[in-house]
Parts: C-alpha cells; structure tokens; sequence
C-alpha cells in the first residue's frame, strides 16, 4: 500500500471565509510524528488552525484517538480549520510531513549504538571518545512530504434577489 493523504471539505460554503476539511492520511505502518500546512495553488491566501499562516506546520491528529496504549497517536483522520483571508477564490492542497515509526526506531537505535561507541560519561558529561568525530552522529530521518488532491474554495457576496 501506497501512503496517500486525502482531504476534503466538510463544512463551509461560499458565502463565508471558514471552512473545515477533514484530511486522511493513510500509511503501511504506523507514523511517529505528522505536522501539515496547506499549499496555495492558486488564489487567495489561507490560514490555518486558528490563525497561523498557510505555510506554518502544525500539528493535527485524530479527536477520536490522540494515542494508542504504546503511545503512538493516530492521525488517520483529522479536521483542519481553514480561513481565506480575503473574498475571492482560492485552489489549496494539505501538505503532510511524515516520519514512520519504524524509521525513527531505527534512527533510535542506530543514535544510541553511536552515542555507546564513541562516548562516555552523560548528560552535560557527556565527553566525545579520542578518534570519534561528532560529524559521524547518525542524522536523524529526513520527513516524507505528501500532498493532497486540489480544493476549490470560494468566499463571495450574495445579492437580494
């Protein structure tokens, strides 16, 4: 399976700035950190989640399930608040940057085995061993970028009929 984000608007209209999307994101394996921002195709620009900018990441995850009992958070669903900040018409996409759990596990691993060979000491301790270069710490995983499909979003005055 293909990891895949899918948005679409759930509540809004085109008499009104705000709008809800609801944004599945859908993994082979579970995800241990997810933060989204919205790309601007074209238009009117956008905030999110309570006013931050269209190109701020933040974090949204599940409000059915913040967390398993292993302490991974589900962010198969959730809901983005979305504001044109001026009437016209405006063409976005979600934007998710994810780490799967098992890439960080093993960055974890890898990290601790490094820290174990060319250390001593911890904490503000911590000393580098003769020979080891901090240039060879392992570095830590670069997050998959996915993007959703285009949505059209329309803020426009109605007349009296």
């Amino acid at each position: 399976m293909a990891d895949s984000l899918k948005a679409k608007r759930i509540l809004g209209g085109q008499f009104t700035a705000d709008d809800t999307l609801e944004v599945q994101l859908t993994t082979a394996t579970d995800v241990y950190s997810c933060v989204q921002n919205i790309e601007i195709v074209s238009g009117v620009d956008v905030t999110h989640g309570g006013g931050a900018s269209s190109g701020t990441s933040l974090h949204y995850k599940s409000k059915d399930r913040d967390a398993d009992s292993d302490g991974v958070i589900d962010y198969s669903s959730s809901e983005m608040t979305i504001v044109q900040v001026g009437k016209g018409t405006s063409v976005v996409k979600v934007v998710a940057n994810i780490i799967l759990l098992s890439e960080h596990n093993t960055f974890q691993a890898t990290y601790n085995a490094w820290i174990t060979d060319n250390t001593t000491g911890t904490g503000v301790d911590l000393t580098l061993n003769e020979g080891s270069s901090w240039d060879d710490v392992p570095t830590y995983p670069t997050p998959t970028e996915l993007k959703s499909g285009e949505i059209t979003l329309v803020w426009s005055d109605d007349s009296f009929a």
